[in-house]
């Protein structure tokens, strides 16, 4: 880490001097940008009525093993100074069947020479007006200082935006890593949706803030999309796992059970209604799907490609009897249309990878996508706590960025 510590070392001693020079803005770190993606879904198309089918946790048995599974995940940290804001971002791809890993940044190559050879993996924000501009030419090897559309990142950039728009950037350039690998014939989960929508695409003045995050999203979504796709022309299959489903309210819009009436309740209060309603007493694993999403505005000029969504709910128990809501987790998985193709002509289900490799697996979630998560989240935290100790900042100043 010597650059870096180097350079903030540089900004507090500056600092100390400038008192009266902090553009530090406190409002910036309140607010959440994207917390409820997909509340404003433009267009949710429903060519037939979404189905829930039912099936028995003891029949499962996988007519097909899938070792060919791959998962990425990315994670950041946050090293907030009165003088300088430090996201910390990492991203993994993993293969748990036959020990493939990717990691950005190597952790052992941050141990063996300087951040400056490992690739951008930081977004900094200097937090001092006089010296603003030089720190950025100072810090660009190892950090971006812009958002994706070119705008700086100044100190009234909302925080928890430059570190949505941090992952997007990593996890992209792991897609772009997984394209020069030329993997083929494979199955590859993404901790999160293959592209979402935020709630700020309405009425948007382009002089305002939110305007540059609109534009960032689009070139970041724009790229993702365009990265997945030529994964998926090398006939491989491309699978979003999306955990948390308190963020979105698709199915009380589209009401596929007929128990929401007029509530805009999200997803997972409406599968938790399912559950007592519904699936009652029949402690099964339940589907329910598909629901076809596309996104398109003319305003942004911006079209994105049809994605099938199903909705899981799986039993954390297996003995039968009273089954409420709180007996059951939730998650969501989405594919394309023509990965989707691509299963149906190997006489495949989309929802057999998923089930592999979490219920036969022995696990709720998908295995593949535990084992990437807690290896991005120990790499950001290892990074983020060194840094912590050499320019002694309080650790308390990190947690409330910390991503789930």
């Amino acid at each position: 880490m010597g650059s870096l510590t180097y350079l903030i070392d540089k900004i507090r001693r500056i600092a100390e001097n400038n008192i009266d020079t902090y553009a530090r803005d406190d409002d910036s770190r309140i607010h959440r940008l994207y917390d409820y993606i997909e509340y404003v879904s433009e267009n949710v198309k429903t060519t037939r009525k979404p189905e829930m089918t039912f099936i028995d946790l003891g029949k499962i048995y996988p007519s097909k093993r899938f070792t060919n599974i791959y998962a990425v995940d990315s994670s950041s940290r946050v090293v907030d100074t009165p003088y300088l804001f430090i996201a910390i971002g990492s991203v993994s791809v993993i293969n748990r069947f036959n020990g493939f890993i990717i990691d950005h940044p190597e952790p052992s190559q941050l141990i063996r020479s300087s951040p400056t050879s490992t690739g951008k993996f930081l977004a900094i924000v200097p937090e001092i007006i006089s010296i603003i501009d030089d720190i950025r030419s100072d810090i660009e090897e190892i950090a971006y200082t812009h958002n994706p559309a070119g705008a700086p990142y100044t100190p009234s950039y909302n925080k928890f935006a430059i570190l949505d728009e941090l992952r997007i950037r990593l996890e992209n350039y792991m897609l772009k890593q997984l394209c020069s690998r030329n993997i083929e014939d494979s199955i590859l989960f993404l901790d999160g949706p293959i592209y979402y929508v935020p709630p700020i695409i309405k009425d948007i003045d382009k002089n305002s803030m939110e305007y540059q995050y609109l534009q960032a999203w689009k070139i970041l979504m724009k790229e993702r999309v365009k990265l997945v796709e030529k994964i998926i022309s090398r006939n491989n299959v491309v699978i979003g796992i999306v955990k948390r489903l308190y963020k979105t309210n698709l199915l009380s819009r589209i009401d596929p059970l007929g128990i929401a009436g007029n509530a805009r309740i999200n997803d997972e209060a409406y599968l938790s209604l399912a559950v007592n309603n519904v699936v009652k007493n029949n402690v099964k694993i339940f589907v329910l799907g598909p629901i076809e999403y596309s996104f398109y505005n003319t305003r942004l000029n911006t079209v994105f490609p049809v994605k099938k969504i199903y909705y899981l709910g799986i039993p954390k128990r297996t003995i039968y009897g009273y089954s409420g809501f709180r007996e059951y987790a939730f998650y969501r998985f989405e594919i394309l249309s023509s990965s989707e193709r691509f299963l149906d002509n190997k006489n495949i289900s989309s929802l057999d990878p998923v089930l592999y490799d979490s219920v036969v697996a022995g696990s709720i979630l998908p295995l593949s996508i535990l084992i990437v998560d807690q290896r991005v989240k120990k790499i950001t935290s290892a990074i983020a706590n060194n840094l912590i100790r050499e320019i002694s900042q309080s650790g308390e100043t990190t947690l409330r960025y910390i991503s789930l």
